[in-house]
């Protein structure tokens, strides 16, 4: 899906992505569908780095809010796993999802959380791991603990079979402006702000994140959270 943003300075963006969509309808030649597809992209990548940068922003001015409510996290990770399996489908990719016992249902309750941060945290992790995977799968993996009466400790973890990280670009993963090795970003595209984005909302939300990575083999991102239980009220 393209997206959006609502501050007046998206706007030229939101309009230059739906006109091309238009255009994408009116019978263009194979030639033309592929300049076509390239400015999209372009636009898209403009567009998804003014986000980045008014996020930082909010951060920095600590004007980026944690909003809570009753949350299904596991509804949560399956509707953000369906929004990508398009996006794995094109690369020829599995995208799995497990969830804790192995199941297709989580019967766990709800939770006090902000689900459009969780979204947005998920969604930037397994968005990376498609980008960086050539072939092979992506696994989501959800598992909850108990931490206190009150409270579970959630576990989103996001596994690729793609290229891996050494050490070195390990180090500097989660700096500002640092998308790991000149290679990958003249590759794939990204300024490095997405992951240091998702770390501090992780933060924010008294979560992390963590990662484990070989070069060759894949990676590994888990998201933590540690969410307390909705206190149900009776009126």
């Amino acid at each position: 899906g393209v997206q959006t943003c609502a501050l007046p300075i998206c706007t030229p963006f939101n309009g230059l992505l739906g006109m091309l969509q238009v255009l994408e309808q009116t019978g263009l030649s194979p030639t033309q569908q592929q300049l076509l597809g390239t400015a999209t992209e372009s636009a898209r990548h403009l567009l998804q780095l003014l986000n980045d940068i008014l996020d930082l922003s909010a951060l920095d001015a600590g004007r980026l809010t944690i909003r809570l409510q009753p949350v299904d996290v596991c509804r949560t990770v399956q509707e953000v796993v369906q929004w990508m399996r398009p996006a794995a489908e094109q690369k020829g990719l599995q995208l799995q999802l497990q969830l804790q016992p192995h199941t297709d249902t989580c019967p766990h309750p709800l939770v006090e959380a902000d689900a459009t941060r969780i979204r947005q945290v998920l969604l930037n992790l397994i968005s990376n791991a498609i980008k960086f995977t050539a072939h092979g799968q992506v696994s989501v993996r959800v598992q909850a603990l108990p931490e206190r009466p009150a409270a579970l400790r959630w576990q989103l973890q996001v596994q690729d079979s793609g290229a891996g990280m050494g050490p070195e670009t390990l180090q500097r993963l989660f700096q500002r402006f640092q998308p790991g090795d000149e290679s990958t970003t003249r590759t794939h595209g990204g300024a490095g702000l997405g992951l240091q984005i998702s770390r501090a909302l992780a933060q924010r939300m008294g979560g992390d994140i963590r990662v484990h990575s070989r070069l060759g083999v894949g990676s590994t991102f888990m998201l933590v959270l540690p969410l307390s239980r909705r206190i149900q009220r009776t009126v």
